[in-house]
């Protein structure tokens, strides 16, 4: 481990990188309403302290509000300050604060907003995400196989055809503030959903239905639902029926794991 004396001796953007290269901050944080993953302000400020210390820098936040037309912003700002140069290098966000959200009263809702936009301010600072975002439309194309074919075979008796028009979503705003697209749970009645990015892996694994977690934590929506599965068509030179077996055993991976 190199020492004090030598870590002074880097440049701030030395000790950037190096910051970057060695913070871990996973998305440990787990919504049931939408059955998902995410990381808070909070997740990456409590991995981050430890390495700021370590390089002799100091981590700020600030907020500004700023009115564009008839709609108001948050405007957060990290900053990153180095002690042994006293330089800085800071990285914004905006946010838009929403027209109303049920439960929350306006200092609430600027409040949720200001999280969100900080966590995008320190993703920018800290270089947080190699992977496209869940919810990006690169991230939808990219097939269980890493395959983009949508070729079909002629369906069998008693199956029901595979979709291929996109799920019908629609938007929900998580407790840190970020809005995420959700597809409606398929058991009657049940107002809960699942991510778009998840929706894939969610109906291979649930014999072709949309199911949120809780309905599947409960083990109840086989019973008001009927399977819809169907496999795709083998590879050339591949056994169809060696093909449906694999595909099948591909739906026992747990999309709530």
């Amino acid at each position: 481990m190199a020492d004090t004396q030598s870590l002074s001796k880097l440049t701030l953007m030395q000790k950037l990188i190096k910051i970057q290269e060695e913070l871990e901050a996973p998305k440990s944080q787990f919504n049931s309403h939408g059955g998902f993953s995410y990381r808070s302000c909070e997740d990456i400020l409590g991995a981050v302290k430890p390495l700021c210390s370590k390089y002799g820098t100091v981590l700020t936040l600030s907020d500004a509000i700023q009115l564009t037309g008839d709609r108001f912003y948050v405007v957060a700002t990290a900053t990153l300050f180095d002690l042994d140069s006293q330089q800085s290098h800071e990285v914004t966000a905006f946010a838009r604060e929403a027209a109303d959200r049920k439960g929350m009263d306006d200092s609430q809702i600027t409040g949720a907003t200001s999280s969100y936009a900080r966590k995008y301010a320190l993703n920018g600072l800290f270089a947080i995400d190699d992977v496209k975002d869940a919810d990006s439309d690169e991230h939808q194309k990219q097939s269980p196989r890493g395959t983009t074919s949508t070729q079909s075979r002629p369906q069998r008796s008693g199956e029901t055809a595979p979709t291929t028009q996109p799920p019908k979503t629609r938007s929900w705003t998580a407790p840190d503030g970020e809005v995420v697209e959700l597809v409606d749970c398929e058991v009657p009645g049940c107002t809960r959903g699942v991510t778009l990015a998840n929706y894939e892996a969610n109906r291979r694994y649930h014999e072709g239905h949309t199911i949120c977690k809780l309905h599947h934590d409960n083990g109840d929506w086989k019973s008001q639902l009927k399977p819809t599965t169907s496999t795709s068509p083998a590879p050339a030179g591949v056994d169809q029926d060696m093909w449906d077996a694999a595909e099948e055993a591909s739906h026992a991976e747990n999309p709530y794991s």
